[in-house]
């Protein structure tokens, strides 16, 4: 006698003076039944149909395969309604299930009565499609989430094929994608990559998260791909059009010009060509306007330094690297461009790492290339000038006023056209001003210097005065606008925007300018938000603001090197980030988005 697991009192709707009703409550009922089900299977007890597959038979129970699968409810009902009867079925049919393979279908059954199903990479495909056809919901949940968990590079490439096979819309494909850009060289030369249709080619070739070592990997890729069928050549455009040339070096370049499949699409071949020449001719290389711009390889955000060379300045400053803060190192990236950089000025585009350098008698621009680590030189505007800012603003940079001599002129580069061109100018001669592009996509200056008048008995170097003044820049050659004053003046100051305001630090004048302020771009209107001592009548010479905090470059109280502190807006708290490998003069910093390919400890600085 099986034993009651638990006896409780049941609903009493009994008449008055009948005795309560008891519940008893067989907990293993499921379990057991279960069992029976499959041990009568097993033995071919009261088993009512038998399914063929593939010249083989499976026999069951209708009761159960319709209970667990959509498709055996809709055949067995539809077969009752259409017998016109109701009467329990004495005899065993046999049902045919066709394009399904006879090991998937008898593991799924056997699914039904046991609750268990055994998946593997071999199986997964057949065990998919004949969940499908049987429209057995458990089972097809069951391979997804096979799919989801086992997933590495050995099996990236088919999992991702029946994925979209199957159209599986609860399975995450961005996760198998994950894998196979991770494991992108090793994959690329599989079988499977090659037996992938042309959109799921062109859909990994177009990933910014390839990790790969250099962008001829994914050229080699797609040359494989096509070179497997001629017939694939009509797809050369389109695939081949995936890959980033202007990031191929020089040497890659020319040996790809020579492939077959080169040569045969012209279409193709002009792109190559457009970057190969654009080298040669040292332009920037984006003339071409679907060229890619960012480079592989999920990239990272790292701090960046760039430093000052001079004469009397050992070559390592020369040198542009990114902070490692598990680390606690500064990793070399590249060196400076050739030649004497001193005094340069840094900004960002499009991801793009841009510096103007300013020499003795001219600047010159470069961007870096991370495709492949160096620099390219640019168009430099038309005239030198010291004390200017220079400003990124809606994908173009601007050299706004400055000195030598002091001037109100404003320079425009356009990095499609590698040009530059003069715009209407700052309202007012100022120099030593901060400039950057708001919340609010205005352009804002902010402070300055402007010469002093010299007195008749003034004798020395000349003077000048700090302002509290702000501009604002609607667009490009747009008249410029005043906007509310800073509470403290500021000269050799930074500015940096973070969420809805924009913060101002530092400057040579002394009162009030160790305070940090804020620009609310809502209500137009400064506060000042932190008072810092640090910061107190001296000069950052580079911030960026990256991960919700903003970081400023100073010199060290006790150290000849430079110091990088870190602030939080939220908590108004200073803390020290990191220190600078060398003294804090014409350092440059910037957030860069680093491919993790580029993200090897190279060497310690001490």
């Amino acid at each position: 006698m099986a034993a009651i697991a638990e006896i409780r009192p049941a609903e009493n709707n009994n008449p008055p003076g009948h005795r309560s009703v008891v519940l008893g409550k067989f907990e293993e009922h499921c379990s057991v039944l279960t069992a029976c089900l499959q041990a009568m299977r097993r033995e071919k007890l009261l088993c009512d149909v038998i399914l063929a597959v593939e010249g083989k038979t499976i026999p069951a129970h209708r009761v159960v395969l319709a209970a667990c699968s959509d498709y055996f409810l809709s055949v067995f009902t539809s077969e009752e309604a259409a017998e016109g009867t109701e009467e329990l079925r004495q005899d065993t049919t046999i049902h045919e299930v066709t394009n399904v393979n006879y090991d998937a279908v008898h593991k799924i059954v056997a699914m039904m009565y046991s609750g268990e199903l055994a998946l593997s990479p071999e199986t997964i495909e057949d065990l998919l499609q004949a969940a499908q056809t049987l429209q057995v919901a458990k089972a097809t949940d069951f391979c997804v989430q096979y799919l989801q968990t086992q997933v590495d590079k050995e099996t990236c490439l088919q999992f991702l094929s029946i994925a979209d096979k199957f159209e599986l819309t609860d399975l995450d494909r961005r996760y198998i994608l994950q894998h196979i850009h991770e494991n992108f060289s090793d994959v690329s030369k599989t079988e499977e990559f090659i037996n992938l249709d042309s959109e799921t080619v062109q859909e990994i070739l177009s990933s910014d998260r390839l990790v790969v070592s250099t962008e001829k990997e994914v050229f080699e890729a797609g040359r494989r791909w096509l070179a497997h069928n001629e017939e694939r050549y009509e797809h050369a455009e389109a695939v081949l059009g995936r890959v980033r040339f202007s990031f191929m070096s020089q040497e890659d370049l020319l040996q790809a010009v020579c492939e077959n499949v080169l040569t045969a699409n012209p279409g193709v071949m002009a792109v190559v060509q457009d970057v190969v020449e654009s080298r040669l001719h040292h332009s920037n290389g984006t003339s071409v306007s679907h060229l890619a711009e960012t480079p592989r390889g999920a990239p990272v955000r790292k701090l960046v330094i760039l430093g000052e060379g001079h004469e009397d300045i050992p070559r390592v400053y020369q040198t542009c690297r990114y902070y490692e803060q598990k680390w606690d190192e500064w990793v070399d990236l590249s060196s400076m461009p050739p030649g004497t950089v001193t005094r340069h000025a840094v900004a960002m585009v499009s991801h793009a790492l841009y510096v103007l350098t300013d020499l003795k008698d001219r600047h010159e621009l470069y961007r870096y290339d991370l495709g492949v680590k160096g620099w390219r030189q640019l168009a430099g505007p038309e005239h030198r000038r010291t004390g200017y800012a220079l400003s990124a603003w809606r994908e173009h940079l601007f050299l706004i006023a400055g000195k030598c001599p002091v001037t109100t002129a404003v320079e425009e580069y356009v990095p499609k056209d590698n040009e530059w061109k003069s715009i209407t100018g700052f309202p007012t001669e100022v120099f030593d001003h901060a400039a950057t592009s708001g919340p609010d996509n205005l352009l804002y200056v902010t402070g300055g210097a402007v010469a002093q008048p010299a007195g008749i008995f003034d004798s020395g170097p000349a003077k000048s005065a700090s302002k509290r003044w702000v501009y604002s820049c609607p667009g490009p050659g747009e008249p410029w606008e005043r906007e509310a004053n800073m509470n403290a003046p500021r000269a050799r100051h930074v500015m940096q925007v973070l969420g809805n305001g924009m913060y101002v630090f530092g400057g040579h004048a002394s009162k009030g300018s160790g305070d940090v302020e804020r620009f609310d771009v809502t209500s137009r209107q400064w506060s000042v938000v932190t008072k810092q001592r640090v910061l107190t009548g001296l000069s950052p010479y580079g911030a960026l603001a990256m991960d919700h905090r903003i970081y400023v470059a100073l010199k060290g109280e006790n150290d000849s090197k430079g110091v990088v502190y870190e602030y939080d807006p939220e908590t108004e708290r200073w803390d020290t980030h990191c220190k600078l490998p060398w003294d804090v003069r014409g350092v440059g910093l910037c957030a860069l988005d680093v491919p993790q390919w580029l993200l090897k400890r190279k060497f310690t600085i001490t």
